[in-house]
């Protein structure tokens, strides 16, 4: 027989009609937007089917189709849920009713009326993150598609155990051999002290992590458990994972030093250190073997070289980074410093007036050697740009007209003047303006 909701809710689409395995209740029937055959403590009522009545958010209210008559009084029954899909065969749920001692249940009974969920979801929010309940798709874990890789604290072979603060010798915890699977081995004298799971052999389903303390929901892989599921709340500190066993889903107080107790059975203390392998996954993928779980094993040494292989590499790329940002300045700078071309020189080697300190030069007294007589300056060096040239003009040429008393010997033989015997020259003329010099070249410079 099923039941149908009146369409208001909308399940996951991962929680399709199905047996689904709960860590709380064991097997659930999962039919539309009901839930058949909850397991209930209610005397005299072993299981109720309940019909999704309203949802708000991933808050699901339902109602139990079964009723009861207590003391003449019609008494009706109500669920609250928050459900959260995982992945396609795994979700988790929060119970949104605080537990009733009437009941015995995380149930709310209401007489003669129909709660909202204002009533029946009156557990306080937020929810301890740690307290989810798992739901797992019947045989999803037996063919492989449910578990997932463990969580990295543990993904090695620790070759040190400890339960209940007993120390178990020659036994060993391994999440290396298969990354989805926690495996104890255990020796005497370990023989009473125990996991939960009498082969020792887990698969992880789920995890959060809150605080330091990850909550790990494990599937008890016996044949017959006594209990399916188990908390593994556990927190590392260097190489030593300190760790506590709840069955089927941690309380309220559950940390990797408290475990929790439920149905009369307290929980286990968990202590494994010395770890002789840690698991990795190279490239993504398995690097051995071919089973859903299998990886490659490395020594703590070859971890900590091939973690060194990514900075190694970043280092060298930002060594290159460097040399190509200075290559690239050095050419832009080479080629925005262009030679500026040289201005051609005017060499100012005409006699000029001493007032503007330009230096005398005759090459007829330098070869004469009458350098004692008339020392030239030297000559002075103007470049040719054109911003100088209406300022710097070279001064007229100055010749003598008689002849020099100390030329003695043949004039030069740049000069195309005459020159006369020293005495054949006439006395010059009396003083006056141009009477010793011709400024012939000046009228040749200002005829131009």
């Amino acid at each position: 027989m099923k039941y149908f909701a009146d369409g208001s809710c909308t399940f996951p689409t991962t929680l399709t009609d199905s047996i689904w395995v709960s860590a709380e209740k064991g097997n659930l029937d999962i039919s539309g937007t009901s839930i058949l055959k909850y397991p209930v403590d209610i005397s005299g009522v072993s299981t109720f089917d309940f019909n999704c009545i309203d949802q708000s958010g991933t808050t699901f209210l339902f109602q139990a189709v079964e009723f009861q008559n207590v003391f003449g009084v019609i008494t009706r029954f109500f669920l609250c849920l928050d459900i959260h899909e995982i992945n396609g065969n795994v979700l988790k749920y929060f119970l949104g009713t605080d537990y009733d001692v009437f009941v015995q249940d995380y149930i709310f009974p209401l007489a003669q009326d129909i709660a909202t969920i204002a009533q029946a979801c009156n557990r306080a929010t937020p929810y301890e993150p740690h307290t989810y309940i798992t739901l797992v798709k019947s045989g999803s874990v037996a063919d492989g598609s449910a578990p997932i890789q463990c969580p990295v604290g543990v993904l090695a072979v620790f070759d040190s155990v400890a339960i209940t603060g007993q120390t178990c010798a020659n036994s060993v915890l391994d999440v290396c051999s298969n990354r989805t699977q926690m495996n104890f081995t255990l020796d005497t004298p370990c023989a009473t002290e125990q996991t939960f799971a009498a082969g020792g052999e887990y698969s992880c389903l789920h995890y959060v992590t809150s605080g330091q303390t990850t909550y790990l929901s494990l599937w008890n892989n016996d044949a017959s458990p006594a209990y399916q599921f188990s908390c593994f709340a556990f927190q590392k500190v260097g190489d030593v994972v300190t760790a506590t066993e709840t069955i089927k889903y941690c309380t309220p107080t559950t940390d990797h030093l408290t475990p929790g107790t439920r149905d009369s059975v307290a929980g286990k203390t968990i202590v494994v250190q010395n770890p002789s392998e840690i698991c990795i996954t190279v490239g993504g993928t398995t690097a051995t073997g071919t089973g859903p779980g299998e990886t490659t094993t490395l020594s703590q040494s070859g971890l900590y070289a091939l973690l060194l292989i990514p900075l190694y590499i970043l280092l060298s790329l930002l060594l290159l980074l460097f040399l190509c940002c200075c290559g690239k300045s050095s050419k832009k700078k080479k080629t925005s410093e262009k030679t500026r071309p040289e201005s051609p020189i005017i060499v100012i080697s005409k006699p000029e007036t001493s007032n503007l300190k330009f230096g005398m030069r005759s090459e007829l007294y330098m070869k004469r050697g009458h350098s004692g007589l008339f020392r030239p300056k030297k000559s002075l060096v103007i470049p040719s740009h054109p911003t100088f040239l209406p300022c710097v003009l070279p001064l007229p040429r100055v010749e003598p007209i008689y002849k020099d008393p100390f030329l003695l010997d043949d004039p030069p033989a740049s000069s195309t003047r005459t020159v006369e015997p020293l005495r054949t020259l006439k006395p010059p003329p009396s003083p006056g303006i141009g009477g010793l010099y011709s400024f012939d070249a000046m009228e040749d410079i200002m005829g131009r």
